[in-house]
């Protein structure tokens, strides 16, 4: 007599552990242990146990026989949910005995820190041409953008010249000029 055919045997997820933080958003590798007699297996991220809405086509994914995949775009500041289903042809099997998992994603990046204009100071006349413009430092901040022209809000002379450092040299300032 031949024992009956069962589905896959139990299982576990392994990374990224249960309740963890501050996980990149651009790409998360997701990993699990083998479960024995599994033949594939089918993966399910979201916002909520039971929702896969942070996959393609809001449905489980199948990624075949391996033990890992990774997701991507995931949104800033969000808790999500992942569970995994190993699947043969005699039935499926979650892993944890059912319980869902999850985890939070890094936060949005941090707003720009307030910052001053060093040099020339304001209101300052007799500026060469040429001057060395300079400013604090913003935290946070990947770049700037100055703009200097001869009325506010007109950017006429350099037109948002784009620099990761904090001075410029002014470049093409007529003599005379405010």
């Amino acid at each position: 007599m031949t024992a009956p055919a069962s589905g896959p045997g139990a299982f576990n997820k392994d990374t990224p552990l249960n309740a963890a933080g501050n996980l990149p958003t651009s790409s998360l590798t997701l990993r699990w242990f083998p479960s024995s007699g599994a033949t594939g297996y089918l993966v399910c991220v979201g916002t909520s146990a039971g929702s896969c809405n942070a996959l393609p086509g809001n449905t489980w994914l199948n990624v075949g026989a391996v033990t890992q995949t990774v997701v991507t775009n995931l949104a800033p500041g969000t808790t999500y949910f992942w569970q995994v289903m190993a699947v043969n042809a005699n039935g499926q099997t979650l892993a944890n005995a059912g319980t869902w998992w999850r985890f939070t994603t890094q936060g949005a990046p941090s707003a720009l820190g307030t910052f001053n204009k060093m040099n020339p100071t304001h209101m300052l006349t007799g500026v060469a041409t040429n001057t060395l413009l300079s400013w604090d430092a913003s935290a946070n901040a990947s770049h700037y953008s100055v703009c200097v022209g001869t009325q506010p809000g007109l950017c006429d002379v350099m037109d948002n010249v784009t620099t990761t450092l904090t001075s410029l040299t002014l470049q093409g300032a007529e003599p005379g000029k405010t």
